[in-house]
């Protein structure tokens, strides 16, 4: 299905359930096209060996494109230290997350800078 797209990192948020990665996870082990989940319960790291950024350049080298699934709460802490987040919660009481996937969208375009100029990341 993806073997046409080159350079091109899609992401797809799976939103409105707070720490259900397990959804996420489950969604991503029945797709054959979807190279990377990331879930709450799972930390991760953008940068340095083994990071988010160094893996998205390995899978763009080997196949041309990249299928990432983000769970809503995934990354929270990491956009937290990159902005000024301010803890607000709804009329449940729950905190309001911020949009990991625009974020990380933006910083893949920005840090993978082999591709730069020529790498499209639709969200």
């Amino acid at each position: 299905m993806l073997s046409s797209f080159l350079d091109v990192v899609i992401m797809y948020a799976l939103l409105w359930i707070h720490g259900a990665g397990f959804i996420a996870m489950y969604a991503t082990l029945a797709s054959r096209d979807v190279d990377c989940c990331l879930i709450p319960e799972s930390p991760f790291h953008l940068e340095g060996p083994g990071g988010l950024f160094e893996y998205v350049e390995k899978r763009l080298k080997e196949n041309g494109h990249m299928v990432i699934v983000i769970a809503e709460g995934a990354g929270q802490e990491l956009v937290s230290e990159s902005m000024q987040s301010m803890q607000k919660q709804d009329a449940s009481g729950n905190k309001l997350l911020q949009d990991v996937g625009l974020w990380i969208s933006q910083k893949i375009k920005v840090s993978i800078v082999l591709y730069a100029g020529c790498l499209k990341c639709d969200y």
